[in-house]
């Protein structure tokens, strides 16, 4: 007789990787302390999307249960905005402030990369905060208002799908960082087929949920070329940092595309 253990659940899912997840990329309270090899590294990454649908799913629940009060649209989305950066403790935030001040530093490619390293926050990052959280609350407040934001559901899991393949295939700005130790410790392959087959049926649920949202996959892909050539010119490649600002400024133009598809 099969004895259905805790083991045999490690077995079948690595549940470490998973736990490795919740621990870099959202603010869930995990202590315990895990090894960093390989099978963990490439589980840890390979959960980063159902980290995202798990935000997802958290946004569309808060945006569901306001409709039952009767704030207004404006104090909703800024609520939504403040609970969607609280989720990841500001990680992807802090990395688009990173690229704000390195970017419009305006010094050469060895400059920029040295600045996104730099704790401190300049003139330029600040505004380009404040400049990304108005785009935001703009979008967020004209969804609230028409009531069309469910398929906001999709958005962080597609974004972080984009962020896994900057991770595993783009060049590395720089040979230290976050970024880089993990490029060697990730199996680049098996996380490749990872990010493959969700993307795949992330196209299929949306082809049989709604048609016109193929457009929110479509324009994640162009954005991400694009993104991939402002990089490799301006920094040589992606890091941590970069890769943060790519969440972010990604899921603004996704909401965005969510916008003008309702």
């Amino acid at each position: 007789m099969y004895v259905f253990t805790c083991d045999a659940v490690e077995r079948s899912f690595n549940v470490q990787g998973f736990l490795l997840a919740l621990q870099f990329f959202t603010i869930v309270p995990i202590t315990r302390q895990f090894d960093l090899h390989t099978k963990n590294a490439t589980m840890m990454y390979s959960c980063f999307p159902v980290i995202g649908l798990l935000i997802g799913c958290l946004d569309v629940a808060f945006l569901q249960l306001m409709t039952y009060t009767e704030f207004s649209a404006l104090f909703v989305a800024i609520f939504f905005i403040l609970l969607h950066a609280t989720y990841t403790g500001g990680l992807h935030m802090d990395g688009f402030v990173d690229m704000g001040d390195a970017f419009f530093s305006y010094r050469d490619m060895e400059k920029r990369v040295a600045i996104l390293d730099d704790p401190r926050v300049g003139a330029f990052g600040a505004m380009s905060l404040v400049a990304i959280v108005l785009m935001q609350l703009a979008i967020v407040h004209e969804l609230v208002i028409g009531g069309q934001w469910l398929a906001l559901v999709i958005v962080p899991m597609l974004v972080r799908i984009g962020a896994l393949y900057c991770f595993s295939a783009m060049p590395l700005a720089k040979e230290t960082g976050i970024a880089a130790f993990f490029r060697k410790v990730v199996d680049v392959k098996k996380l490749g087929i990872t990010v493959g087959v969700m993307a795949l049926l992330i196209v299929v649920l949306l082809s049989l949920w709604q048609l016109v949202l193929l457009a929110v996959p479509v324009v994640l892909l162009v954005a991400t070329f694009v993104y991939r050539v402002f990089c490799v010119r301006n920094f040589g490649g992606v890091s941590g940092d970069l890769i943060g600002a790519y969440v972010t400024s990604m899921e603004v133009l996704l909401w965005f595309v969510v916008l003008l598809c309702n």
